[in-house]
């Protein structure tokens, strides 16, 4: 369970949902439960703060813009209706596509919310992503991407080691603070609420 609700400021969160198949069905549901309840927590329904909806596995699929299920009802039903996998795609490619994923959330999310507001992205992950050049340079390029707009990525990793991801992030990272790493969904929460939280640990400004 989360903590009560914290007092905060405005913010636009971008919850970025893996449901690859490496995502057991018990997970992908503690992934959706965790949604539901930090969208509560950060008071999404009375207005003060938009939330948007990437989900990934073979694919990437923007399921939610910031402001689209404005009452607490409707993006419960949004997040409950979220399939456990994506089809397919012709460029299909194995492992899930976090790079493209973070590439969506820049250029497709947070480049359309206003700017006056924190911004998090929330990365939540069975952390497997091949490792090569290729995929390193695509990440650097999507967190640099987040990085100009404002945004912080936080990361918690399910069914797997953080250490694999943390390695290639950190490869993918030129300055320490543009990826926070969690261990469990309690300390994702944690970090996530200080965020956002009036008067404690501010976001970057957007990058000019």
């Amino acid at each position: 369970m989360l903590s009560s609700a914290v007092s905060q400021c405005p913010v636009d969160v971008a919850f970025i949902m893996d449901s690859s198949e490496c995502i057991s069905p018990a997970s992908f549901q503690k992934e959706k439960n965790f949604v539901k309840q930090a969208a509560q927590k950060i008071r999404v329904a009375s207005g003060q703060s938009k939330t948007a909806i990437i989900q990934f596995s073979r694919s990437v699929s923007l399921k939610a813009q910031f402001g689209q299920y404005p009452s607490k009802q409707a993006f419960e039903s949004a997040v409950d209706g979220l399939p456990h996998e994506l089809p397919r795609t012709p460029s299909y490619q194995a492992g899930t596509q976090i790079e493209e994923a973070l590439t969506v959330a820049a250029n497709n999310v947070f480049s359309r919310s206003a700017t006056s507001t924190r911004r998090v992205a929330v990365l939540l992950t069975d952390g497997k992503q091949v490792i090569a050049s290729a995929e390193v340079a695509n990440l650097k390029r999507a967190i640099v991407s987040l990085r100009k707009l404002g945004v912080q990525l936080l990361v918690v990793t399910m069914d797997t080691s953080s250490s694999a991801l943390d390695r290639i992030l950190k490869k993918a990272t030129e300055r320490d603070g543009d990826v926070v790493m969690a261990n469990q969904f309690n300390d994702l929460w944690k970090k996530l609420s200080s965020l956002v939280s009036c008067g404690k640990c501010s976001l970057k400004k957007p990058e000019t």
